[in-house]
């Protein structure tokens, strides 16, 4: 019997044929929200808070606004990429290659890094000894495509889990952000066919799990919908927290989706 990785390896064999070049699922997602205007709004905050001592942007003219952001930018996807070296290492058991790594990286002396991979180690301790959910794979490349078979998206999710008890899969995505909304508090709703869904980053999360939850019932044919949860996980100040979605799974929605990012995409590069 093939194994997930399998599967998916040699249907991508397939696909790949006929779909060399696809919107990934982040620029997908990246599309139903409005665009950020940093030089707008970089330029409102140097003149709200240039004179007030307690911002962070206290005596920071716009330029200098849109530069903090950007190194916090750089920054925040170098430990994001170091937390994803210790999740693989950590799942694959590789216990001798993480104390190399955790030298390589000065763990020991990295607070913020510490506190992203104990978040990590409380997740994986607590999973494993409440329930009997196993890890799978992560990291696969996978093709999300629409019904009509004309638009397709590819992606990789981080993380998929079995319970053979349940007969359950689930869908985890770790994110070390210090903050998810789960609502806008001014009423700004996301664009194209999700216009009913507040604008908030926990929505953009739920829509980009369910890409991939659509890819493993449709494309794949793993299992059906209804046995595959998703989770977003945060990973911050040494613990963890799951947020359920707050979209319901609706695979004709997300068809729309798909097909309203690509109209998108395709307009934009023209």
């Amino acid at each position: 019997m093939e194994s997930i990785k399998e599967i998916i390896k040699n249907k991508n064999i397939e696909l790949y044929k006929s779909h060399k070049y696809t919107l990934s699922v982040t620029g997908c997602t990246g599309y139903i929200k409005k665009e950020f205007e940093k030089e707008k709004v970089a330029a409102k905050k140097s003149q709200k808070e240039f004179n007030n001592p307690e911002s962070e942007y206290y005596q920071m003219t716009p330029e200098q606004i849109i530069s903090k952001w950007e190194e916090k930018g750089r920054v925040s996807c170098k430990y994001g990429t170091l937390l994803d070296e210790y999740i693989e290492l950590k799942l694959n058991n590789k216990l001798a290659d993480i104390e190399l790594w955790k030298l390589d990286n000065n763990y020991e002396w990295d607070d913020r890094l510490q506190s992203n991979c104990i978040a990590f180690d409380n997740f994986l301790t607590n999973i494993y000894a409440k329930t009997d959910y196993e890890y799978v794979t992560r990291e696969e490349k996978m093709y999300v495509i629409s019904k009509d078979e004309y638009n397709v998206l590819n992606g990789r999710f981080d993380c998929l889990f079995y319970s053979k008890s349940l007969n359950k899969y689930v869908i985890i995505d770790w994110k070390s952000t210090a903050v998810i909304e789960t609502q806008n508090n001014f009423n700004e709703k996301l664009l194209g066919p999700l216009f009913n869904y507040d604008a908030c980053n926990a929505n953009e999360y739920t829509i980009q799990l369910q890409m991939y939850k659509k890819a493993l019932v449709e494309t794949y044919g793993i299992t059906n919908a209804n046995n595959i949860d998703i989770f977003i996980c945060q990973l911050h100040d040494k613990n963890y927290k799951l947020y359920k979605q707050n979209i319901e799974y609706d695979s004709d929605l997300l068809d729309k989706v798909i097909n309203f990012a690509c109209k998108k995409h395709a307009i934009k590069k023209n």
